[in-house]
């Protein structure tokens, strides 16, 4: 229980920040630069992270707007705020599809997901995300992904795939 209520107070936290950086229009972030490194990109030195502010902002607007335009999008996207942080999936009723050939601790690059919503954390030269691992991707979606059919789904994901049930 009480692990729960740190994962909480943690997510509650970044939260806070998050919208104190969209409510000043990304100012916050610029004097809070450390805090929001450490968040993305598990580094404190946020002067090689600057230009990420505004994109990151951009994507989040473009996230809410989704969110506000189709509630079946939104509920395919909520974590409680009192789950422990993820590096994979629950396994409960997702498995792999018949069709994939890759490996089964990674996506072998696909990225398709990333793509589909511009995310501004993507390298696109190297395939793979700038925040894998840190604060952000573990607290929220990306370190779950997917979290029910509905993902799955409207990403089109060739990995995963949830039982009937």
């Amino acid at each position: 229980m009480l692990s729960r209520i740190r994962w909480g107070i943690l997510r509650l936290l970044f939260v806070f920040f998050a919208a104190s950086a969209v409510m000043t229009g990304g100012v916050a972030a610029f004097f809070l630069g450390p805090l929001y490194s450490w968040y993305f990109f598990g580094d404190l030195n946020c002067a090689k992270y600057y230009k990420y502010i505004y994109p990151i902002f951009f994507a989040y607007l473009r996230f809410v707007m989704r969110g506000i335009k189709d509630s079946e999008y939104r509920k395919g996207f909520s974590v409680p705020f009192s789950d422990p942080p993820c590096m994979s999936p629950s396994a409960e009723a997702l498995h792999l599809q018949g069709s994939w050939t890759g490996p089964v601790e990674n996506c072998d690059n696909c990225v398709d997901c990333c793509r589909q919503v511009r995310c501004p954390l993507m390298d696109t030269v190297n395939n793979n995300c700038l925040s894998y691992g840190c604060f952000f991707w573990r607290f929220f979606s990306c370190g779950r992904y997917p979290i029910n059919q509905f993902q799955a789904a409207y990403y089109q994901c060739p990995k995963w795939e949830f039982s009937e049930g």
